[in-house]
């Protein structure tokens, strides 16, 4: 449920995703390896379906509740070993097939996954890594817009920075924590990061699930109903762009027309 969870966030959450894909592999094969055995292995290449790793049945996990109801029923003076190992086998096999189901639709080979964690605030202070060579090479467009040198440079004084003086706090969710660094300025008052804000700003806005397109799709169809299905394209943009204003604070509620605005709209 928590990891369901994570998909229904708008946040940008893509350097989380292997992190948690991860973690939940390694949960469900606690339940039927022996820790030791994973622990320090690359758990997408683990063979999970090898014998030789499961525990014996009697030590595989099936919860406090299952756990509990199978020791009252071995204290049945009926209790029959051959169908509670059927059933634990059963459960078995459900785990089995639930990491291959995993393992398929979650493929990180793509080396975005072992550049995009520069997003977390706790390895951008540690600079780690040096260089942001390999996200330039990977989206080598970039460097139509930055130049390598001067993103490695601010890279490096990120990671000098006061972060502590600066409300720079490391715990902060990836979004918050640079959008506070990109506001910092030099005496002149002008942006410090100009160059690593492009760098930052487009793994930040690549998307890890289609949840809110769901939640936009469903909008849609609340407000274009059988009795409104005649509603111009500009229509439907401007309810939906008027009822996202009105759950944001600070939003359209708050909003004041400027002068030249408001003489634009008295031409009309």
């Amino acid at each position: 449920n928590n990891f369901n969870t994570l998909f229904q966030s708008e946040t940008p959450l893509l350097h989380k995703l292997k992190p948690e894909v991860t973690k939940l592999l390694k949960t469900i094969y606690s339940n039927i390896i022996d820790i030791t055995t994973f622990y320090n292995k690359n758990v997408f290449n683990f063979d999970h379906n090898n014998p030789t790793n499961f525990v014996s049945l009697e030590k595989i996990y099936l919860g406090i509740s299952a756990t509990e109801t199978l020791l009252e029923i071995k204290n049945e003076q009926n209790f029959d070993i051959t169908s509670m190992n059927t059933f634990i086998t059963s459960c078995l096999k459900f785990y089995l097939r639930l990491i291959s189901e995993i393992k398929e639709r979650f493929t990180f080979d793509d080396n975005l996954f072992e550049i995009i964690d520069i997003l977390e605030p706790k390895q951008a202070q540690n600079h780690e890594p040096k260089t942001l060579l390999n996200v330039l090479k990977r989206f080598s467009f970039l460097k139509d817009y930055v130049s390598p040198q001067d993103v490695d440079n601010e890279w490096q004084n990120h990671a000098l920075l006061d972060h502590t003086s600066l409300g720079l706090d490391p715990n902060l969710p990836a979004d918050e924590y640079w959008k506070k660094v990109f506001m910092l300025k030099n005496p002149g008052n002008i942006p410090i990061f100009k160059n690593l804000r492009i760098v930052i700003g487009l793994l930040l806005v690549l998307p890890f699930s289609n949840a809110s397109v769901e939640r936009l799709f469903s909008s849609v169809k609340a407000i274009k109903t059988e009795h409104r299905n005649r509603l111009k394209t500009e229509t439907m943009v401007g309810i939906l762009v008027t009822k996202d204003g009105l759950k944001n604070e600070g939003g359209v509620l708050k909003f004041s027309p400027t002068e030249k605005m408001l003489k634009s709209v008295a031409r009309m």
